[in-house]
């Protein structure tokens, strides 16, 4: 039924159906086309979907005032009520064309050291962002994670992996939540990152 909770433990042949799905999503992203961006609640949903068709009935569901929980409970936090998902993943997307507009109008004056920085600190900005709002009953942080892989990967930086060391992760991520700086989780993410730049 829909309005359970939804199970968000997996079998090992869930585990690894979902695996294989983000592998597939993660390729396509990889790929994408500068010219042909089109970040949108489209886009999250179709990821989504893509994820858990198969193993989950609320792939690509959002949560509305009519379909799942009213708030979710992740770690410390509380993500946005229900009622407000729609208004908030809007807002979402247009922070996001706007920090592309931002990115791309820098490109040119920008040392390649600084800008990267730049890259990153949008990426994780609209990563933790995304977290915030919770617009899926289960699989936000997962969709985080590409959303923040989308944009690295429009200017070429490698794809975010977030997993190590995770307490660390997820305390500059309550951070954020909990004051709207966003220094110390994007100074993690350069070390990660800058890691496999060399720099």
């Amino acid at each position: 039924m829909d309005d359970i909770d939804p199970v968000r433990t997996f079998t090992a042949e869930e585990q690894e159906i979902l695996t294989g799905n983000l592998t597939v999503i993660t390729k396509r992203i990889h790929q994408i086309d500068k010219g042909k961006r089109d970040y949108s609640v489209a886009l999250l949903h179709d990821w989504h979907y893509a994820l858990f068709h198969g193993v989950r009935n609320h792939a690509g569901r959002f949560r509305t005032r009519e379909y799942g929980e009213q708030v979710v409970t992740f770690g410390d936090q509380r993500s946005t009520p229900s009622e407000f998902v729609e208004s908030e993943l809007n807002g979402h997307i247009r922070q996001g064309k706007m920090f592309f507009d931002d990115l791309d109008s820098r490109i040119r004056n920008s040392s390649k050291e600084d800008f990267n920085i730049a890259v990153i600190t949008v990426a994780v900005w609209m990563h933790a962002d995304f977290i915030r709002i919770h617009p899926f009953r289960d699989g936000n942080g997962r969709t985080g994670r590409l959303i923040a892989t989308y944009f690295l990967r429009a200017y070429g930086l490698p794809a975010y992996i977030v997993e190590t060391p995770k307490q660390e992760y997820i305390a500059c991520l309550n951070h954020f939540y909990k004051t709207r700086d966003i220094d110390p989780l994007v100074h993690f993410s350069i070390r990660l990152i800058g890691n496999l730049l060399n720099y």
